[in-house]
C-alpha cells in the first residue's frame, strides 16, 4: 500500500514531453509510480482533477540565504512543489546599512 496516490494529475515530467494526465504514487516519500489509471491503494488519496503536478520540481535560483536561518521549512516552496533548493548562489546579505561597507 503507498502513503499517497494523486489521481488524474496533468504530469508535466520536465523531460520536455507533453503534460499527461496521470496518476502518481508516493512512498516513503519517493515517487514510486506515475502512469494514467495506476491500481491499489494508498493511504491518502488526492484527487487533482484540473490541476497541474510537477513532481520533483529543483528551484536553481532562491533567496533562502538569510531565510533559512529563521524558517527551516524555507516556506512557501515545499507548498508549491519544490522537493529541492539550492542556496548559496546570491550571496549572505541579511542587513547592511546604506553608507557603510
Amino acid at each position: 500500500m503507498d502513503d499517497l496516490l494523486i489521481r488524474n494529475a496533468l504530469v508535466f515530467d520536465g523531460s520536455g514531453a507533453d503534460p499527461a494526465v496521470m496518476d502518481v504514487a508516493v512512498l516513503k516519500g519517493r515517487i514510486r509510480a506515475a502512469a494514467p489509471n495506476l491500481s491499489g491503494r494508498a493511504t491518502r488519496t488526492v484527487d487533482a482533477d484540473g490541476l497541474a503536478l510537477m513532481p520533483g520540481i529543483i528551484d536553481s535560483h532562491t533567496h533562502f540565504d538569510a531565510q533559512i536561518t529563521w524558517d527551516p521549512q524555507v516556506r512557501p516552496s515545499p507548498a508549491l512543489g519544490v522537493t529541492t533548493a539550492v542556496i548559496g548562489n546570491c550571496g549572505f546579505h541579511c542587513a547592511v546599512q546604506a553608507g557603510r561597507p
